[in-house]
């Protein structure tokens, strides 16, 4: 609603609904619920910040921006001037918080009719409160504040209107041109829930009405969207959310067009089917150069040259998606970061420390296993934070304070586990990040200079790469892979390995049992968060590398005939620079082409 208001203005219409704001949501409201709540938090530095961003006027003027830089990087340097302000600012805000609400609104800038409506909101609170002749809890101040609304009605003006609201509102309602927002699944048709007290199924065994699915009304609904339109109905949908969750189509859209040329008056033409989608089905499953099949006879020289040194991972990358390969490492293609700040360390990052805990921990023990395991490992996760803290300060203290308990939490529970798994089969961690080849050698130490040499249709690839940890066994050596995360793309790994869709371990497992001169390696994902399965996460080399050969030459000789066809896949597409624009992940015709194969390795052999 907020965006039509804003186009309206731009674009010269008006909208027949009320934008109301929750007082909370504004500024004003915001800025004096934090004033009202900084007390218990001590006034933390950003709700300090926070508070003068909404327009809190303090005594003497300030910087907001030099304030924020300057308190967020205080350990690295010191501005005097900014930090003595800051402290001026909190011992304001302190006598401030005790407070009536109407001299605590007094203190912020007004600017527009929606402030002066907030902070006679506010007054009208403070006049309620002030007539109550009890003491009020802080908690009552907020939900008052919170269960307030601000009336926005539209502006009058001679602009066209336009009717906005929700399906239950439209009907009765026609219109000559009809716009439907967010058709998409779980919100047209919308998802019903059962009663957890008593569920459908126990409500038929009783006779009792049933909640149902509510499939009959929706159609209801939705039919009534298409008789609304004389001219036109257009649908829009989202292809994910904020989160990076795919969203679909709602499924009552597959018939749109048939429905809609049976109801056309008669006389007039039938709606058309989009010429967009007709030419995409016409070359859906071509294999042109759209689809990844480039027979450039310069394609071979670039392909043979890029893939001279590569890793692990991209490898594996390959065997997930080729075109994905493809786009990242070939051409270059890369997904900007999101530049809004993060409240919690960023998961690489928070990868890279779980792994440094890890490796001073076990390097530190001269007893296995450990007496005191859980002391030494409190010790190290707390130093390791505190070097993290000196580097790059935490946007949210808070939350770092959370993230410094819950990775304790976690890595005690993995490794009580993973200690009983090393005694109980006889393992000793015996190298930690075991880095291999020239690429590693310009950063440092290395533990093996050269790479991995892999020969195949007259091109040697050389493999780099780091192993989080290498146990030794009595005759036998285990490739340890942590994940920060709970890892489900990695269980049936042995499966995996041999379907090409899990390279990482496997190439690094062939690496040690060259440089070791043994072909007794086996390989183990070791998930840092609890509740997982490690026995489905695990392979022996001597059964996968003959398999694993075959992948590699199929896969290395496709990538030399320019064969980088896409394969949609969740887990796949999750880090992919292009997953929004996919031609094959967004067109069922090309989706429907690739549901005769289980991996891009059967599809890549098909094409052999």
């Amino acid at each position: 609603m907020r965006l039509l208001q804003r186009f309206s203005g731009e674009l010269g219409f008006a909208v027949s609904a009320r934008n109301d704001v929750s007082l909370i949501a504004h500024r004003l409201g915001r800025g004096v619920a934090a004033i009202l709540r900084a007390r218990e938090r001590n006034f933390a530095r950003s709700d300090v910040i926070d508070i003068l961003r909404d327009g809190f006027m303090p005594r003497e003027h300030v910087n907001v921006d030099r304030l924020d830089v300057a308190t967020r990087q205080i350990r690295l340097w010191r501005d005097e001037p900014a930090l003595e302000s800051f402290d001026h600012i909190a011992s304001e805000l302190r006598s401030l918080s005790s407070a009536s609400l109407d001299r605590i609104v007094a203190k912020f800038r007004l600017d527009t009719d929606l402030d002066l409506a907030a902070a006679a909101a506010l007054d009208d609170i403070a006049a309620l409160l002030g007539r109550w002749n009890h003491q009020v809890d802080l908690a009552t101040v907020l939900e008052l504040i919170e269960n307030t609304e601000l009336r926005h009605p539209p502006p009058a003006t001679r602009y066209p209107l336009v009717w906005a609201g929700d399906v239950m509102k439209f009907r009765g309602r026609s219109f000559q041109h009809v716009f439907v927002i967010r058709a998409q699944e779980s919100t047209l048709p919308q998802r019903r829930v059962d009663d957890p007290l008593l569920p459908d199924s126990e409500r038929r065994q009783l006779g009792v009405r049933e909640i149902g699915d509510g499939r009959d009304e929706e159609r209801l609904l939705f039919q009534l969207l298409l008789d609304g339109a004389s001219s036109s109905v257009r649908f829009s949908f989202a292809n994910s959310d904020a989160f990076g969750k795919i969203l679909r189509p709602s499924r009552m859209l597959k018939n749109v067009g048939p429905a809609l040329s049976r109801s056309a008056p008669a006389g007039e033409p039938a709606l058309r089917a989009n010429s967009r989608q007709l030419q995409l089905m016409q070359f859906a499953g071509t294999r042109s150069a759209f689809d990844g099949y480039i027979s450039d006879e310069k394609i071979y020289t670039l392909i043979s040259n890029e893939i001279q040194a590569l890793s692990p991972t991209e490898l594996e990358a390959f065997g997930e998606c080729p075109q994905k390969f493809l786009l990242k490492r070939i051409l270059g293609a890369i997904d900007y970061d999101d530049p809004d700040r993060e409240l919690q360390m960023n998961a690489r990052e928070k990868g890279k420390l779980d792994h440094t805990i890890l490796e001073r921990f076990y390097r530190s023990l001269n007893v296995f296993p450990p007496p005191d395991f859980r002391e030494r490992l409190n010790t190290i996760i707390d130093q390791t934070f505190d070097e993290e803290e000196a580097r790059v300060p935490a946007f949210n203290r808070v939350m770092r304070a959370i993230e410094r308990r819950s990775t304790k939490r976690n890595l005690h529970a993995f490794l009580t586990e993973d200690i009983e798994d090393l005694v109980k089969n006889g393992w000793r961690p015996k190298y930690f990040e075991y880095k291999f080849g020239p690429k590693y050698l310009k950063r440092g130490a290395v533990d093996h200079p050269e790479p991995f040499v892999i020969d195949t249709h007259d091109v040697a690839i050389r493999v780099e790469g780091s192993i989080d940890r290498i146990d030794e066994g009595e005759d036998a050596l285990r490739i340890v892979d942590y994940k920060s995360g709970k890892a489900d793309k990695h269980k049936d790994l042995a499966d995996k390995v041999d379907r090409g869709v899990r390279l990482q371990l496997a190439l690094y497992a062939m690496a040690v049992g060259e440089f070791f001169a043994t072909r007794n390696v086996r390989g183990a994902i070791k998930p840092l968060m609890p509740g997982n399965k490690p026995e489905k996460m695990k392979f022996d080399l001597a059964d996968a590398e003959p398999r694993l050969r075959e992948t590699l030459d199929l896969f290395i000789a496709s990538m030399l005939r320019g064969r980088f066809p896409a394969f949609p896949e969740e887990q796949s597409c999750r880090y992919c620079p292009v997953n929004h624009s996919c031609r094959t992940k967004h067109s069922d015709a090309e989706q429907r082409i690739l549901a005769n194969f289980d991996d891009p390795r059967a599809l890549l052999e098909s094409l052999e």
